[in-house]
């Protein structure tokens, strides 16, 4: 089951929840990547393509999508590692983060683009 993340303020009340810190996907017959459903990625596969994750992943047709948020809107993207970030789809800000990089760390070096006092913070509330 995947951990359901929080990133919040330590100063005010913005906050956001995100259910996954990367998301895999599949790569279809005509190179399309589609995002494999939790739970179901199985069949969502063989729907798609006929295989089966096992077999997609022996052939180098599954990878995964880091989860990136906005520092100043806190909207939620997903990216491939061959994938270039550089603004948010949502506001343009051109300072998104990669949730995964502040998994574990108590305080970041990240101010709140809404208070500008505090430090964004990610933290595990539960489980999906």
């Amino acid at each position: 089951m995947p951990t359901v993340y929080s990133l919040s303020c330590t100063d005010c009340d913005n906050a956001k929840l995100f259910g996954f810190i990367q998301v895999p996907f599949m790569v279809l017959d005509d190179g399309q990547r589609r995002n494999l459903p939790h739970p179901g990625e199985d069949r969502a596969a063989k729907h798609q393509t006929g295989l089966s994750v096992r077999q997609l992943r022996k052939l180098g047709r599954i990878g995964r999508r880091n989860a990136f948020t906005c520092e100043r809107c806190l909207d939620f993207q997903l990216f491939a590692d061959d994938e270039v970030v550089d603004s948010c789809a949502a506001c343009g800000h051109t300072t998104v983060l990669c949730l995964g990089d502040l998994v574990g760390k108590r305080e970041s070096h990240l101010k709140c683009a809404k208070c500008r006092t505090g430090s964004l913070v990610l933290a595990a509330t539960g489980r999906s």
